[in-house]
């Protein structure tokens, strides 16, 4: 993986997050995606997915208005970035993200250790094996191999508006 441009001194999954909720037209978003060599089109209807397989990340971007009014992001409908996904090697055709993992994680990380270290889960996953702590201004997801032995898949993300 390329090393992601840092102007703070932060990891760069921390740097990642920190972007949540910036409209993908802002220039740390478009610097980013264009280090990843990325150019999503966000003018269309629809929330947009881009996937960085050799970076091991994928992003969503998403319209302000279908997240959580608590966000506060403002009246202006745009895309902003709303999901990150780490890949450990391999998941879905990815290289393994290389960097350090947010919320002190790593993908060697087995099901019962990654409980240790962030409590217990919000929801834990039955009919997949993953589990999801919410937090105040985001959620984590974490999925695991099929033997809950290792993380395969990090996702942070801003949370959605809940439709009536």
């Amino acid at each position: 993986m390329t090393n992601l441009v840092l102007t703070d001194g932060a990891p760069p999954s921390e740097h990642l997050l920190a972007l949540l909720g910036t409209p993908g037209g802002a220039p740390a978003v478009r610097s980013l995606l264009a280090e990843l060599q990325l150019a999503p089109n966000l003018s269309g209807p629809w929330s947009v997915a881009v996937a960085a397989p050799a970076h091991g990340i994928d992003l969503r971007f998403r319209w302000s208005h279908e997240l959580a009014e608590a966000l506060h992001l403002g009246a202006a409908q745009e895309q902003v970035l709303a999901c990150v996904f780490f890949h450990a090697q391999g998941h879905e055709g990815h290289q393994e993200y290389a960097p350090a993992l947010p919320f002190g994680l790593e993908f060697g990380d087995s099901r019962a250790r990654a409980r240790q270290k962030l409590g217990a889960p919000f929801w834990p996953g039955t009919r997949h094996v993953s589990d999801r702590w919410n937090f105040p201004d985001r959620y984590l997801c974490l999925d695991f191999s099929a033997d809950e032995a290792s993380i395969q898949l990090v996702t942070v993300g801003l949370p959605w508006r809940a439709r009536a």
